[in-house]
């Protein structure tokens, strides 16, 4: 079959008859905050970055360097380049559940610079808020609470729960309305 006789993915354009549901007053998952730490240590809260999301559209934006001479393409500085923006999103994805947060030599580089490194999120799912956290080393010692904020990261009474269960509530609350759950591959 062409190109020209392929048949569509979708009985409509992209853009007809799509509308938000105006019973809807929030998002089914939304992630508020993240947080990014040296370690996971109450006592001194190492916070390497503490950013605050809004529902609707985020800038993400990086201020260039002062220029003291003329930057190389891909160097630091050079109009926003290698400051950490796509890290940012694949951190997003790594607490929504994706296995790593960037590619090996990018997580080693990381990992030897942060050795007890964390990623931290207050995430809200289907109205309910979860505080999540996972070591930049792997999700072997991930946790993740319900009914908890940001605010709470460091409480020493925070119970820190099964971050599977965080999973299994993001899976429920996005693949509720659609007719198939699951796939072969899958």
């Amino acid at each position: 079959m062409s190109m020209a006789e392929q048949l569509p993915l979708f009985d409509r354009e992209a853009s007809e008859h799509i509308a938000p549901d105006p019973s809807r007053e929030n998002p089914v998952v939304w992630v508020k905050e993240l947080i990014l730490l040296k370690n996971f240590d109450p006592a001194k809260q190492n916070i390497i970055q503490h950013i605050r999301l809004h529902r609707g559209i985020n800038i993400l934006w990086a201020k260039p360097e002062k220029r003291t001479k003329k930057p190389k393409l891909g160097q630091r500085g050079t109009s926003g380049h290698a400051s950490g923006k796509t890290l940012f999103c694949r951190l997003v994805r790594y607490v929504l559940g994706e296995k790593k947060f960037a590619t090996n030599s990018i997580q080693a580089k990381v990992r030897d610079y942060f050795e007890n490194g964390h990623v931290a999120a207050e995430v809200v799912v289907d109205g309910t808020s979860w505080l999540v956290c996972l070591p930049f080393s792997g999700r072997h010692c991930a946790w993740a609470t319900e009914k908890a904020t940001a605010d709470e990261l460091f409480k020493p009474s925070l119970h820190h729960g099964d971050y599977n269960t965080f999973l299994s509530a993001i899976s429920s609350a996005t693949l509720r309305s659609l007719k198939v759950k699951t796939f072969p591959s899958t």
